[in-house]
């Protein structure tokens, strides 16, 4: 028979035990957006390179994960979704555009892995905006040798040419 100071032990283990492969954020590598790639502005072909020039303006706003830990195999299965703003003069017209974006897997300083993806967003007729979500594809971690869930991030941002890093830092709020 089990004694009373037995039973909360036990259930508490079977919990853990449970949650081994059940989502919970608080065990899920963190998400970040990367500050300098958080923005961008695409101008119009053969436009100056000015606010005369400007065809929309694109934001990352947000990043939430979750995941999936598997701690026998010591992996992660995890879950990125990513919130943008665009912006454009008012126009009657509406218009579909894609922006290239990045998803990075991070431990501090470094890059363990790096994925390109592509997204696709309209502006209604006459809209100035829109708020648009993406899920990129699932992110596996191996966990490296005593490390968690946490010492890893998923690190997300626009993939500007240097061209845009050059138009962000002379128009942006880094300008001198």
């Amino acid at each position: 028979m089990m004694s009373r100071l037995h039973k909360p032990a036990l259930l508490g283990g079977l919990a853990l035990l449970a949650g081994c492969a059940a989502p919970n954020p608080n065990l899920c590598p963190g998400a970040a957006i990367l500050a300098d790639t958080d923005h961008a502005t695409m101008l119009r072909p053969g436009a100056p390179a000015d606010p005369s020039g400007e065809l929309y303006r694109v934001a990352l706003t947000n990043a939430a994960t979750d995941c999936h830990l598997d701690k026998k195999r010591g992996e992660t299965d995890s879950s990125l979704t990513l919130t943008f703003t665009a912006q454009r003069a008012p126009g009657a017209d509406g218009a579909t555009y894609s922006v290239p974006y990045f998803v990075a897997v991070t431990m501090g300083q470094r890059v363990v892995n790096k994925r390109l993806y592509t997204a696709r967003f309209t502006f209604a007729p006459g809209a100035s905006t829109v708020v648009f979500t993406v899920a990129p594809d699932n992110t596996q971690i191996h966990l490296g040798n005593g490390h968690l869930p946490w010492d890893y991030q998923l690190t997300a941002g626009l993939q500007l040419t240097p061209a845009q890093i050059a138009y962000n830092q002379k128009m942006g709020r880094y300008a001198p």
